[in-house]
């Protein structure tokens, strides 16, 4: 057994004093620290605790109320865990939340109190127990640590849904419904039989397109908010068929959901994401290395030429432009002696 104040290694563990773990919980070698549960809001303990408040889980209702302190009437307090000052530990490390005696360290992540919510300890000399959740999705912080902020984090998401129907008011199925920012994908589902589609997506502003190989494509835009919900709902006019170039009659477009459609054709499902909504004859990267011609054009290997000028007397003028090439803008650099 180490003793824990003359500075030296007893028992030879190569550890002296208050380092050695024999030393834990003798005075002055560790921190009395209490279970500290973080304060929230009534919304953001809503939010966490969704499947009570919106799918109505009854067993995790009762649950959670351990997690509610009742100051006064109708008054309440809010908690990540069950508020217990009575709950202490002595830690030897000051960076470390305790719950149920025990001493965890800074870091460590778990459903400590079985409330189906993760807990993370955030080291404050004591620790705290805060919610493994986005607190906040406007505030420009990583409230629960895990390298996502804001929408970028899932526990943001929102959800968009609707329906399309045509000119007679009649449910369509099979149709595209694409979300994107700017000209990127970012998710995309089908319409079912009864014509209605669901997406769960992060929250922020798209531009959703739906599409369908006889019907015209519709485009509008839509703001998803916070773990909010937003119907989007199109009507699509029948007359515009896929074209054997993967475009649309109507608009010169080439669209991926006129792949296998009177004869059009992409090289393969990285090729479709790729061509779509641009034009027949552009060019589109591939991936890193190579790039394809759409809509039906193979991979082929990327290669740059570095062009040179010399003038062997008198000097170089330069000229830059940006100029769009196979539906890209570039930069367009003339040089000439002078």
């Amino acid at each position: 057994m180490a003793t824990c104040k003359d500075t030296l290694d007893n028992d030879c563990d190569g550890k002296t004093d208050c380092a050695d773990s024999d030393c834990n919980g003798v005075t002055g070698c560790c921190t009395v620290i209490k279970r500290d549960c973080k304060l929230l809001t009534e919304q953001q303990f809503r939010d966490i605790y969704s499947k009570c408040y919106k799918e109505y889980d009854n067993a995790l209702c009762q649950k959670i109320q351990e997690n509610i302190e009742t100051i006064a009437a109708s008054t309440y307090n809010y908690y990540s865990c069950k508020k217990n000052d009575v709950d202490t530990s002595c830690c030897q490390n000051p960076s470390s939340c305790v719950y149920n005696g025990v001493c965890y360290p800074d870091g460590y992540k778990g459903d400590i109190n079985g409330d189906g919510v993760m807990e993370r300890c955030v080291a404050h000399s004591p620790g705290q127990w805060i919610p493994d959740f986005e607190i906040d999705c406007t505030n420009g912080i990583d409230d629960d640590m895990d390298g996502l902020i804001d929408c970028a984090d899932a526990d943001c998401d929102g959800n968009l849904n609707g329906k399309t129907i045509n000119q007679d008011s009649q449910l369509i199925s099979f149709v595209d419904i694409t979300a994107k920012k700017d000209l990127v994908p970012v998710k995309s589902v089908q319409t079912g039989q009864d014509g209605t589609y669901s997406m769960n997506i992060g929250c922020g502003d798209y531009n959703v397109m739906a599409s369908h190989s006889i019907y015209s494509p519709q485009t509008k835009l839509a703001f998803v908010p916070p773990r909010g919900e937003v119907s989007l709902n199109f009507s699509l006019v029948k007359g515009t068929s896929c074209e054997s170039d993967c475009t649309y009659a109507s608009d010169n477009l080439v669209h991926a959901s006129c792949d296998g459609k009177n004869g059009c054709m992409f090289y393969d499902s990285i090729a479709k994401t790729a061509c779509d909504l641009s034009q027949p004859g552009w060019v589109r990267d591939y991936d890193s290395s190579n790039y394809i011609v759409c809509p039906s054009g193979n991979p082929q290997l990327k290669v740059e030429i570095q062009a040179s000028l010399s003038c062997a007397s008198g000097t170089i003028i330069k000229a830059t432009r940006i100029v769009v090439y196979n539906g890209k803008p570039v930069k367009l650099v003339v040089a000439a002696c002078k």
